[in-house]
């Protein structure tokens, strides 16, 4: 079984998301996104949000990501968003 990262947090899903797509874009195994969000297959629902399980110190999201919405958390700075 996958560990989860220790610094997740919450993105909102937009309209032409996919869950492999965010995956790639926040460099996390698809799998552990599934287990962090109690998703059993590949839907995601544009609005709905999700909890992205990345270490944000060490990842960043991939040079060809696309502009999106991030819920900040309380600890967050600009660094590690």
């Amino acid at each position: 079984m996958t560990s989860l990262p220790n610094t997740p947090f919450e993105y909102v899903v937009q309209k032409d998301d996919s869950l492999s797509g965010l995956a790639e874009r926040f460099q996390v195994d698809i799998d552990v996104i599934r287990q962090a969000n109690n998703i059993q297959g590949d839907m995601i629902y544009a609005g709905e949000t999700l909890t992205i399980p990345v270490d944000l110190a060490t990842k960043e999201p991939a040079e060809t990501a696309e502009p999106g919405y991030v819920l900040v958390a309380d600890d967050d700075t600009l660094e590690k968003i």
